[in-house]
């Protein structure tokens, strides 16, 4: 067999569309000879061209056209819209498969209008463009979705072969203990749709003290401003980007992810698998695999006073905490890479 993998990501970064592209592609690989291209060759601005990704399509479509003088029997693209790319795969006679973790957009755009950020993304703000974006999604023999609410919204594109395979984690050895003070945790992008608004809120509204809410990722010092804007009560630590997440993780005794829509959130699972109970936003896939008030609490999305109050549950018992804690590491277990990364080999097997 002869395959391809491609991404407009760059497989292996240190951010969750690098982890799954990683493991994604080494699933593939264990297969079969296996083509890989990514976001170093479909990088629009090295040929002084938009960025955009109609333009990755048209630049991965040239990249497979070259390698389509012997078939490619297996294809698997990992999210982007490569519809001109995945019709001439098809029409070779390729199987196609591609990962898709979808969120709702106008849920999205709301966020952008409330903090006054405009939501410039041609592609899924004009209907004509979008029909474009999602076409291959269409076409694709297979549609994987890492939660049910992603399913939920290729569905409701159009999107007929739609399945799960959710994310998996890499734990640590074993879990780290408690720190001695009690810290909230989270981490990862810091765009309005990840609802962190809503978890600053949630802790200015608690206004404790000696205890900090760790806010880590690359943009979190954006959010100071916020923060100030709400009144600077509590102690916010924006750690900005860390290189190793026990950074993070072994200094929180609760993670907290209040996406307001989001396809998974691959951090929800490195906190439990670390042996932290965590409070997760419906809005999350990633609430998928929380056991709510077993491995911590599933909270409305936009609801600052539900993270409020399942903060201060945790807080004031820290047995609680603890014992959910050792539970939520018991369920990462079960979602580790070797575990997942069968169901995709079985998937492109059975095509």
């Amino acid at each position: 067999m002869r395959n391809l993998f491609g991404t407009a990501d760059i497989i292996g970064t240190e951010t969750g569309g690098g982890i799954v592209t990683k493991k994604e592609s080494d699933a593939l690989i264990a297969l079969d000879k296996t083509i890989l291209i990514d976001g170093r060759e479909l990088n629009p601005l090295t040929y002084q061209m938009p960025n955009s990704p109609y333009v990755q399509d048209y630049l991965m479509d040239a990249l497979v056209l070259q390698f389509l003088q012997e078939k490619i029997d297996t294809a698997h693209f990992y999210s982007g819209a490569f519809g001109k790319t995945i019709w001439r795969l098809k029409n070779a006679g390729t199987k196609v498969t591609q990962t898709i973790a979808a969120h709702d957009v106008n849920l999205s755009r709301e966020e952008f209008q409330k903090l006054g950020i405009p939501f410039d993304y041609p592609h899924l703000n004009e209907r004509h463009l979008f029909l474009t974006y999602v076409e291959g999604q269409l076409m694709a023999d297979k549609v994987i979705c890492p939660s049910m609410a992603s399913k939920k919204i290729v569905e409701s594109y159009g999107v007929k072969d739609a399945m799960v395979i959710p994310h998996g984690v890499t734990p640590p050895d074993a879990a780290i203990p408690m720190p001695n003070t009690f810290h909230v945790g989270y981490l990862g992008q810091v765009g309005p749709d990840k609802g962190l608004i809503y978890l600053l809120d949630a802790w200015t509204k608690l206004n404790l003290v000696g205890h900090r809410l760790l806010i880590a990722g690359r943009d979190g010092p954006q959010l100071a401003s916020i923060w100030n804007s709400m009144g600077h009560k509590g102690e916010v630590e924006f750690m900005g980007w860390v290189d190793n997440p026990a950074k993070l993780y072994g200094r929180c005794s609760v993670y907290v992810q209040p996406s307001v829509t989001e396809g998974f959130g691959i951090e929800v699972l490195e906190a439990m698998s670390y042996g932290r109970p965590v409070i997760v936003s419906e809005g999350a896939g990633a609430a998928d695999v929380v056991e709510n008030e077993i491995t911590g609490y599933i909270v409305p999305r936009r609801n600052p006073d539900a993270i409020a109050d399942c903060i201060m549950k945790l807080k004031n018992d820290p047995a609680l905490c603890a014992s959910m804690g050792a539970a939520a590491r018991a369920v990462a277990l079960c979602f580790t890479w070797d575990k997942i990364i069968p169901q995709y080999q079985t998937l492109w097997r059975s095509l």
